[in-house]
């Protein structure tokens, strides 16, 4: 911004399922619809916090478990979460242990403090 302060928004990653060009849905990364229902599960899977890959409802911890997957990425060069279908990718948001050890072993610990709260599961911590 003009403050000097910087923004994650949404990064796109989401796009709309056009059965004319797509291949295998359940092998596509992003689960969408043209509308929102109650309980459906929107976005795409690898970046999705767990209350969204359960289907429940969102609050802003959402979107910092999302930045906490994206930098992760982009600290390891790996995805976090990859399934070999959508429902397999959900299961590992919900499930799969948190392993910091992609990480470089150049990352501060501040950082790697950051991702541990990030990517915390537990509603109450």
């Amino acid at each position: 911004t003009a403050e000097g302060k910087a923004k994650v928004l949404d990064f796109g990653l989401a796009k709309a399922y056009d059965p004319a060009t797509a291949s295998d849905p359940m092998r596509s990364a992003t689960v969408t619809s043209a509308g929102t229902v109650a309980g459906l599960i929107l976005g795409t899977a690898a970046y999705m916090s767990p209350e969204q890959a359960s289907g429940q409802p969102t609050d802003r911890r959402a979107d910092i478990w999302s930045f906490g997957v994206m930098l992760h990425e982009m600290l390891s060069n790996k995805r976090l979460f990859e399934g070999e279908t959508i429902s397999h990718t959900l299961a590992d948001v919900l499930r799969k242990p948190i392993e910091l050890g992609d990480l470089p072993e150049s990352t501060p610990p501040r950082i790697r403090r950051l991702l541990e709260r990030c990517l915390e599961r537990d509603k109450m911590r």
